[in-house]
């Protein structure tokens, strides 16, 4: 695997001074298994604030590769904002809609 070395900035709490540290992280000997386990709170706790933002779905699919840090965010699709937008509304009447706009 890889290993990692960054410098990161804390403070204790709010009126203490930040100091650096060089952490070192290393993936050696992890499987995917590990990996997934390390990578899924942070995609599940980033979700969270977008939902919070946006709106809570009933259920989402999300890509990982689309959710790598300092990346762009990928663009919410269409059905995603129909869905977004009138939550309530059967799921008929959102692709007749979404059909209608995406004609013009």
């Amino acid at each position: 695997m890889a290993k990692y070395v960054l410098m990161v900035k804390t403070a204790k709490d709010d009126e203490s001074p930040q100091k650096d540290t060089e952490l070192t992280i290393d993936f050696d000997g992890c499987t995917e298994v590990m990996l997934h386990a390390i990578a899924i709170p942070a995609l599940r706790i980033g979700r969270q604030g977008v939902w919070r933002r946006k709106g809570i779905p009933d259920k989402e699919a999300v890509f990982a590769r689309d959710h790598i840090p300092g990346m762009p965010a990928p663009a919410e699709t269409p059905e995603q904002t129909v869905r977004r937008l009138f939550p309530d509304m059967p799921a008929a009447e959102q692709a007749a809609l979404l059909k209608k706009y995406q004609q013009k």
